[in-house]
């Protein structure tokens, strides 16, 4: 009988154990996936701004539908650096790069070397097709 309840006791601890392992696996998916939808939902807001900056009349300091904006300072965003792929706006949830040519805006998340790009087609910003793409040359944090 003492046998017994130990095979059971072992058996209890691996399945517990196994259990706690899938739960922090399921936990990092969501994390990451939650990253992303949030660097997603701030890019979109980036790109409704740049929008409303190109259609915005040029007395008033916009675009006037001739040009979108050279950087992100134009639209009102404090970045944290420009070079020559654009200006970079910091999240806590990754970074965001903008390309007045095109334009088009980059996600890059922290937690993964994935990327996105938000691009302006139809006079809407919207992500391009194909979503995410595993961009591994710079480690996910665009530097």
């Amino acid at each position: 009988m003492g046998q017994q309840q130990l095979l059971l006791l072992v058996l209890g601890i691996v399945i517990v154990g196994l259990a706690v392992v899938a739960g922090i696996s399921a936990f990092e998916d969501n994390q990451q996936k939650s990253e992303k939808d949030a660097l997603v939902n701030e890019g979109m807001r980036i790109g409704t701004d740049v929008m409303a900056n190109y259609k915005k009349p040029e007395q008033l300091g916009g675009g006037g539908e001739e040009s979108y904006p050279s950087s992100l300072k134009d639209v009102g965003y404090d970045v944290t650096g420009e070079n020559s792929e654009g200006s970079r706006y910091d999240t806590p949830w990754g970074n965001i790069t903008y390309d007045s040519d095109g334009p088009t805006i980059t996600l890059r998340p922290k937690s993964s070397s994935e990327t996105a790009e938000i691009t302006f087609e139809d006079g809407s910003p919207s992500l391009a097709s194909g979503g995410w793409s595993d961009d591994s040359d710079d480690g996910g944090n665009g530097e």
